[in-house]
């Protein structure tokens, strides 16, 4: 199904969005100064007389935004946020039509800080890559400490397991209420403190770092 996902962002993020997308099948254009992407391959053709199915495509258009700003995120790529305005689709006779908004709850990306990254990898490797698809969609929102822990448990349960000493004081502060507070896993309050803890801004970078590793690692493999 040919898609054009109308974004709220300008020209000038045209260059930073285009080389994310570069080793996807995805083509850029800007429009009365907004950008378009415009795919073949995300969505599969659909019944559009089928509201499930509309409410379908939007969660996969989502998604796929997800996976592009957890991707820089995991990154650190500085852009600006990539923010989804609406959905159009080109029909059997070359017409192109507004897509029904079934649903479109969405989140956005923070602004980060500038250097020289490249996650143009990461996006193609995650649409054919469920795992890590939802590994970059988690890390697109806020990484407290209950967001951390799920990304920890994609990609332990992906590779077997994750062990080490960073590891385990980092597990060790997640589910302790006596470190991370009303922000902790788990709500029992009558437990000991753990000998060695983990501020969170540590434990971002830590859990960063293991997505970057873990994706690098299938994308040499």
């Amino acid at each position: 199904m040919n898609l054009l996902i109308l974004l709220e962002n300008t020209d000038k993020d045209l260059d930073k969005i285009q080389n994310a997308l570069r080793n996807t099948e995805c083509s850029l254009t800007v429009e009365e100064g907004k950008i378009t992407i415009k795919t073949s391959t995300l969505v599969g053709d659909v019944d559009l007389e089928d509201n499930n199915a509309i409410s379908q495509i939007w969660e996969e258009v989502k998604d796929f935004i997800d996976i592009i700003n957890g991707s820089a995120v995991v990154e650190g790529f500085s852009m600006s946020s990539v923010n989804l305005h609406l959905i159009k689709y080109i029909d059997a006779n070359g017409e192109t039509k507004i897509l029904s908004n079934i649903s479109n709850n969405y989140a956005v990306l923070p602004g980060l800080r500038g250097s020289e990254p490249d996650i143009s990898q990461f996006i193609p490797l995650a649409l054919g890559d469920k795992t890590v698809a939802k590994a970059l969609r988690l890390c697109s929102r806020e990484l407290d400490w209950i967001n951390l822990y799920r990304i920890y448990e994609v990609i332990s349960e992906d590779v077997g397991g994750l062990a080490g000493k960073e590891i385990n004081i980092f597990t060790g502060s997640a589910n302790n209420s006596s470190v991370t507070g009303d922000h902790s896993r788990h709500g029992k309050i009558n437990v000991g403190t753990p000998k060695e803890t983990m501020r969170l801004a540590d434990a971002q970078h830590l859990i960063k770092s293991k997505v970057r590793e873990w994706m690098y690692n299938k994308i040499n493999s």
